[in-house]
């Protein structure tokens, strides 16, 4: 199996796992067109120099959650 690094394409549920979010986030990002797309074979798949890209300018970073403090 190929490393990350080697892939030229990633599907969803990967890529959720190296983002740190759910499939359906990743679902929603590439609905949404914060990340391009490409069908092979039946499958959505994202290319790695876009998964690259997004993560320079932020997409698929988890944000701080700032809530009230229990008192």
């Amino acid at each position: 199996m190929a490393s990350e690094e080697e892939r030229t394409m990633i599907a969803f549920a990967p890529l959720g796992d190296r983002w740190g979010v759910s499939t359906d986030t990743v679902r929603r990002l590439a609905d949404d067109n914060y990340l391009r797309t490409i069908y092979i074979a039946g499958r959505r798949l994202v290319p790695m120099e876009e998964v690259l890209r997004a993560e320079m300018v932020g997409v698929g970073r988890g944000r701080k959650r700032v809530g009230k403090k229990a008192s």
